[in-house]
């Protein structure tokens, strides 16, 4: 059978924020700011992103606005955190269509701070 996308996309940033409350810091500062560590980590320009894949933030199109990313390719996926593993093979499979060449996965949860409770 084989694996058809091996050596077609790979991961090449990764980027997160500290674990905690942060009042005044929502999610979408969150993720921005591990864009930019993700980024940083790639060694990639913010405008090399034409790809944007997000999972538990309500607006790709908020996202993009508030990083000033342009992206051609979007999707987001729903809340549930266990989708989040899904981003990894829409993103391979947005490479290899030739629908993008760098995609940017973010994953974002504010939960501590805005006092979500689970369970």
């Amino acid at each position: 059978m084989g694996w058809p996308l091996k050596d077609v996309a790979c991961v090449a940033g990764v980027g997160n924020t500290e674990y905690g409350v942060f009042p005044g810091n929502d999610d979408y500062g969150l993720a921005a700011g591990a864009r930019k560590q993700a980024v940083d980590d790639a060694g990639i320009r913010f405008e090399d992103i034409d790809g944007l894949i997000i999972n538990r933030l309500a607006s790709y199109e908020k996202f993009a606005e508030a990083t000033r990313l342009n992206p051609a390719y979007c999707l987001r996926l729903q809340e549930e955190g266990r989708l989040s593993a899904m981003c990894l093979g829409l993103a391979m499979q947005a490479v290899a269509s030739g629908l993008a060449n760098t995609v940017a996965l973010v994953y974002a949860n504010n939960a501590k701070t805005a006092g979500v409770r689970y369970g």
